[in-house]
């Protein structure tokens, strides 16, 4: 005879098992339709369940929406960090360069998750701010963290370009510093803002298929783009 309490956790298994299918499913959706397209009845339908029954998960499309988007956030932290972390802690530019490479593979793997949290809002969602934006940070952070930690180490040997931006720039980088908890130097965070920027960029362009005509396979374009990145922000030879 099971006891309350081994009841309780075969049903909280049971309840995280149905939510996983419903996101499993949920991506499925997007990845074949667009986030858009995205529906709780055609869920139902494809578990052989009543629409009702779905509300005991995700009260209503934007709750899922909100998870599919924190799943996404935290599988991107996670990746960046796993590859970061695999690298000894003072190879800096290897660190640095396999954040990079994780970054793309993660997007290309994913590409539904991608679009999902970087591409087009959804029509009528509002994702709730208190929820994803902690989640959000948490890859960024990896990249401020390990700029940071080059910095302090000496081993960033910044062009005046990025080590003191413009005075309107440093004092929206500490607004930002300030707000977000972080501890890092205004120089750091901003070539985190700007490596960020550059290989999304990227990224973002091999997703919607703008550089395959020219290129076909884009590794190796982005690999030369990830290594001039890091020596135009002044990292050292062998750091």
């Amino acid at each position: 005879m099971k006891t309350k309490i081994e009841t309780v956790t075969r049903r909280a298994l049971v309840h995280q098992a149905t939510r996983e299918e419903i996101l499993d499913l949920a991506r499925q959706q997007i990845a074949a339709a667009g986030a858009p397209a995205l529906s709780l009845r055609a869920i139902a339908r494809a578990m052989k369940v009543t629409a009702p029954a779905l509300y005991r998960y995700f009260p209503n499309r934007d709750e899922l929406v909100t998870e599919l988007i924190i799943a996404a956030f935290r599988s991107l932290a996670d990746t960046l960090q796993a590859a970061r972390d695999a690298r000894p802690e003072n190879a800096h530019a290897a660190r640095l360069f396999a954040c990079a490479v994780a970054y793309r593979k993660w997007a290309l793997a994913h590409p539904q998750d991608y679009l999902l949290i970087f591409g087009t809002p959804i029509p009528g969602y509002v994702a709730p701010a208190e929820r994803t934006l902690p989640e959000a940070k948490c890859g960024f952070d990896v990249l401020v963290d390990e700029l940071a930690a080059t910095h302090k180490q000496g081993d960033l040997n910044l062009p005046a370009e990025y080590a003191r931006p413009p005075a309107a720039l440093q004092a929206q980088l500490s607004a930002w510093k300030k707000n977000y908890g972080y501890t890092a130097p205004i120089a750091a965070m901003y070539v985190a803002l700007v490596c960020w920027y550059r290989l999304h960029g990227i990224v973002s362009l091999e997703l919607d298929h703008q550089l395959q005509p020219m290129l076909g396979d884009a590794n190796e374009f982005y690999r030369a783009q990830v290594s001039e990145l890091l020596q135009n922000i002044g990292l050292k030879a062998g750091a």
